[in-house]
């Protein structure tokens, strides 16, 4: 029988392969939960009654979600068949944002429609019918040290159209991050491919006098090929 004091996890399924996830940790209130899936970990600020809802993308059809909270923590797990069906790549970072995830559908240029980042996430709905992806940007930076992410999902078990995803990582060479050693993680799943693959990355910026220029790694991930449906 539970106490007043433990952490309960509640998930359900939603379109696209995510999760809606709420925690409750009644004895943390006020203070920070972390959640962790196949290598994936995110921050959450709990609300004053120790509460807090939030979005988590399934990078497996079985998956397993925890969370820790207030030195408790607490396990549960559903099932998302569509995650068979998607292309999923992950940046995850802790702390100060360093690097930004980008994908370009189809031959997008930057700044035009099919360029997908975090200043431009793309349509839900548009997704949903197929006809092109969207980036989920996960954490909350509030927290001191939070553990951070941004998702990019194209919908490939029922793509309209057929082409090329370029997906890349990028660095601003900037006042916040130049001189600095960035550390990140990348985890990305596809159909057919039976486990998340996860890479670590530790890119060096330079000086402050190279401010104003970009660093692009355009091989730590897969590019994805499209086949419509």
């Amino acid at each position: 029988m539970g106490g007043a004091c433990d952490l309960s996890l509640g998930l359900e399924v939603e379109p696209l392969a995510l999760v809606a996830v709420t925690i409750e940790a009644p004895c943390a209130a006020g203070g920070a939960a972390v959640l962790h899936h196949e290598g994936l970990d995110v921050s959450v600020l709990l609300d004053a009654e120790g509460r807090a809802e939030t979005i988590l993308p399934a990078l497996a059809v079985q998956a397993a979600i925890r969370a820790e909270a207030g030195g408790q923590s607490a396990a549960a797990a559903v099932t998302v068949p569509e995650a068979a069906r998607i292309d999923r790549a992950v940046l995850m970072w802790q702390g100060e944002r360093g690097a930004e995830l980008h994908a370009r559908e189809f031959g997008a240029d930057y700044g035009s429609p099919g360029h997908v980042w975090a200043g431009a996430p793309g349509d839900v709905e548009a997704a949903l019918r197929g006809e092109g992806g969207m980036m989920l940007s996960l954490g909350d930076s509030r927290i001191p040290g939070a553990r951070m992410a941004e998702v990019y999902t194209f919908p490939t078990g029922m793509a309209a159209r057929s082409g090329a995803v370029a997906l890349s990582i990028e660095t601003p060479v900037a006042a916040t991050t130049c001189g600095r050693v960035i550390e990140a993680r990348t985890i990305q799943i596809s159909p057919g491919v039976p486990a998340p693959l996860t890479r670590d990355l530790s890119l060096p910026v330079p000086g402050c006098e190279m401010e104003g220029e970009w660093l692009v790694l355009s091989d730590m991930l897969q590019g994805l090929t499209i086949a419509a449906r």
